[in-house]
């Protein structure tokens, strides 16, 4: 089924392909994302199940740099800890908290 695209046309068949949703790029970044967001997630649910009366949570990741997708960042992410992981800038949507808040939960 070919889908038929608005716009201006190509001029020669030899162009590349569509860069969509499901190039190994794409998928990768949406991947790691994902993973980072699980990471998160999981440790604050293993804080509340351990000490339900600890009132701090550990922030998000910086979405910039979630999506970072390079060989250096990936095997970065390969070889470290959990800890490693919450030591990461948290997300700019948390205003009032410092940009390293992670941190001094992640020492305790």
């Amino acid at each position: 089924m070919d889908i038929k695209k608005r716009g201006r046309k190509k001029l020669n068949d030899n162009q590349k392909g569509v860069h969509g949703n499901d190039t190994f790029d794409n998928l990768e970044r949406k991947i790691q994302v994902h993973f980072l967001i699980f990471v998160i997630n999981f440790c604050n649910n293993a804080l509340k199940t351990e000490y339900r009366h600890f009132r701090y949570t550990f922030k998000q990741i910086n979405y910039k740099a979630k999506t970072i997708i390079n060989q250096g960042f990936t095997s970065f992410l390969k070889q470290s800890f959990i800890k490693d992981l919450l030591n990461l800038e948290i997300s700019t949507k948390y205003k009032r908290d410092n940009k390293f808040e992670n941190i001094f939960y992640s020492k305790k």
